[in-house]
């Protein structure tokens, strides 16, 4: 796919690349998702069933994604949790997807709040969804994942979840200056993220 766009070609200064690498590192997308999981955790109607929600959250929205992450990345020889190549997200993106397609339904089986296990479809089709453009296209995982995270939470919680969405423009930054991403594909992840998480939440809890 043509993309108009360029990586930065830009200098960094020392501070400047380490402020971009924390950035990207704790805005990674499985993160973000921890802390929006165990927000709406608090959604369920006694403490255990909170305990539950965040526990099998964690293990669906982070461990797993993380350790495919860690693994596809260390196998590439990428040494900054990054699977770089577009031809190399094939398998864990795929692998990914259906993890948190059975994260959905263990959330679902233990009859949580409708808008958790919602969030956890999302994560599945949005990731199938990547897994589909990274054919032809390196579209920024990480500005997909700022996006659902946040629509989740406005859902639960009014005006006060899109705080959350100050995370989009940092990525944005950090992806672009650390030359992961174009403009283009930086954009193109936000506004997929919005299309396809808005259109599930539609079709199933507005």
């Amino acid at each position: 796919m043509r993309d108009p766009t360029h990586l930065y070609e830009g200098e960094l200064s020392p501070n400047t690349d380490k402020a971009a690498r924390f950035v990207s590192l704790i805005l990674q997308p499985p993160f973000i998702g921890v802390f929006a999981f165990l927000l709406l955790s608090t959604l369920c109607d006694s403490v255990t069933d909170t305990i539950l929600c965040a526990c099998a959250s964690i293990v669906f929205a982070v461990i797993l994604p993380m350790g495919i992450i860690v693994f596809y990345a260390r196998k590439f020889g990428n040494k900054d949790l990054d699977v770089v190549r577009r031809e190399d997200r094939s398998a864990p993106l795929l692998i990914g997807s259906v993890a948190y397609l059975v994260g959905c339904g263990v959330l679902y089986l233990m009859d949580v709040p409708k808008v958790i296990w919602v969030l956890m479809l999302c994560y599945s089709v949005v990731t199938f969804a990547v897994y589909l453009v990274s054919t032809r296209w390196k579209i920024s995982v990480h500005a997909i994942g700022c996006i659902g995270p946040t629509m989740g939470l406005f859902y639960a919680f009014g005006w006060p979840g899109l705080l959350l969405l100050i995370s989009y423009p940092l990525v944005c930054w950090s992806r672009y200056l650390l030359r992961k991403h174009t403009p283009l594909q930086l954009i193109g992840g936000g506004i997929l993220g919005f299309l396809l998480t808005g259109s599930i939440f539609l079709l199933l809890l507005w």
